[in-house]
C-alpha cells in the first residue's frame, strides 16, 4: 500500500497526462514496497516508465507569481526578524510576540504596510502583559497576524 501523497501524485500526474493528450491510454502498476524503487511503473504508448515520488510540495499564489511553502517560510522568517530588529532599534520591544504568517496575495506590495502595522502593534502593546491577536494583512485563512503572549522575553 502506498502513502497518501504517492497515490495523490500518481493520480494528479495521470490527470495532467490526459489533459495534455485526451486520447492517451495509460496503465499504472504499483510496485510492492519491498521491491522499490520505483513506486510505480507507468505504461503509455507502449513505453514503460519508472515513476518515483520523492516529495510533494504546494505552490501558493502571491499575486504575481507562485511561491513554494519553503519560499513562504523563508520570506516570513526574514520579515519577522526584520520586525524584531526594527522594534528593538526603536526601543519598543517589551515582551514576546507571535506572528502567524499565511500566504497573502501581493505580499511584496503589502510588505511595507505589514511591517509598519506590526511595529505600531508592538509599540501600542509595549506596556501591557498580553495583547489580543490583530490582523496585519490578508483575510480569512490567508492572513498575517500578531499577538503579544507574555513579558518574560523580548522577542518576535
Amino acid at each position: 500500500m502506498k502513502r497518501t501523497d504517492e497515490d495523490f501524485c500518481r493520480n494528479a500526474f495521470d490527470l495532467q497526462l490526459r489533459a495534455c493528450n485526451p486520447a492517451l491510454v495509460t496503465s499504472w502498476q504499483e510496485v510492492p514496497r519491498h521491491e522499490e524503487p520505483p513506486d510505480y511503473w507507468l505504461t503509455a504508448k507502449g513505453t514503460r516508465y519508472a515513476v518515483e515520488v520523492t516529495s510533494l510540495f504546494r505552490m501558493f499564489p502571491t499575486g504575481r507569481s507562485l511561491v513554494s511553502a519553503r519560499g513562504l517560510m523563508v520570506a516570513s522568517m526574514r520579515t519577522t526578524k526584520d520586525i524584531e530588529k526594527r522594534a528593538r532599534s526603536l526601543g519598543v520591544l517589551h515582551g514576546a510576540y507571535v506572528v502567524t504568517a499565511k500566504p497573502v496575495s501581493d505580499f511584496a506590495g503589502r510588505l511595507d504596510t505589514l511591517v509598519a502595522d506590526a511595529l505600531r502593534f508592538i509599540e501600542n502593546a509595549a506596556d501591557t502583559p498580553t495583547a489580543e491577536k490583530a490582523r496585519l494583512a490578508g483575510s480569512d485563512y490567508h492572513a498575517w497576524s500578531i499577538q503579544k503572549v507574555h513579558t518574560n522575553k523580548d522577542i518576535v
